[in-house]
């Protein structure tokens, strides 16, 4: 049975919301990654559309969103590097910058606008740190999402159903 992309996106939501074992293939991390794009735009297109002032609902509902999607994003990119043969441990990076993410939302509840970039200051101040750190999440995220799958099974399971 084929599933769709709304079908991965849900799945990755519901079934496999905390899943770190297994594979994922292309289809699937494409799949997430672009209907979570298109529903952020429709959230953020939204705000803009109305003239809504950012304020604290506004970073408590980013709070939120980023909070929920944090263990199912993390899980997905874990088991995408599973399948194209990787250990999961190349993707604490991106993982340590969704928490970096989530704690700039949890700043921004209190003062929207003088604690956002505070999280990230101790990466950007360093503009070595900073290009070497964008340059790694790069390539693993190329990695992720253009690498084909290994066709056999690997040491972290069956390939996934095509």
């Amino acid at each position: 049975m084929k599933t769709s992309m709304i079908g991965y996106f849900i799945q990755c939501l519901t079934t496999k919301y905390c899943c770190f074992s297994g594979r994922a293939r292309r289809k699937e991390i494409w799949s997430f990654y672009i209907i979570g794009i298109i529903l952020m735009f429709g959230f953020f297109g939204f705000v803009l559309r109305d003239n809504i002032e950012p304020n604290s609902s506004f970073y408590l509902t980013q709070l939120i969103i980023s909070a929920v999607v944090f263990l199912p994003v993390a899980g997905l990119n874990v088991r995408r590097l599973h399948d194209v043969g990787m250990s999961g441990v190349w993707a604490l990076p991106s993982i340590f910058l969704q928490l970096i993410s989530i704690y700039s939302d949890i700043l921004s509840l209190n003062n929207p606008f003088e604690t956002t970039l505070s999280a990230f200051a101790f990466i950007w101040n360093n503009k070595e740190v900073c290009c070497i750190y964008g340059l790694y999440i790069f390539i693993i995220a190329i990695v992720e999402l253009f690498f084909g799958s290994q066709s056999k099974e690997n040491k972290y399971g069956a390939a996934p159903l095509r």
